[in-house]
């Protein structure tokens, strides 16, 4: 059984805000571990994400995490 992780809003926020977290995530990615998220996931986070004072910063990050 291959284990996958769920990403959850506040996981994008969190690597929008700190590097180091994005990069353990593409080390997860590079080895090819699961992570997966769900629609519903990426429209509350770009939702949340438009109310921030940085939400150019924000958004850019979390379309960026999904190229990753």
């Amino acid at each position: 059984m291959v284990k996958s992780a769920f990403l959850d809003t506040c996981v994008f926020f969190e690597c929008a805000l700190n590097s180091k977290n994005q990069t353990i995530l593409n080390h997860a990615a590079n080895i090819n571990f699961p992570l997966v998220t769900s629609i519903t996931v990426m429209g509350e986070a770009i939702d949340q994400m438009r109310k921030q004072s940085e939400r150019s910063h924000l958004i850019s990050s979390l379309i960026r995490s999904f190229d990753e």
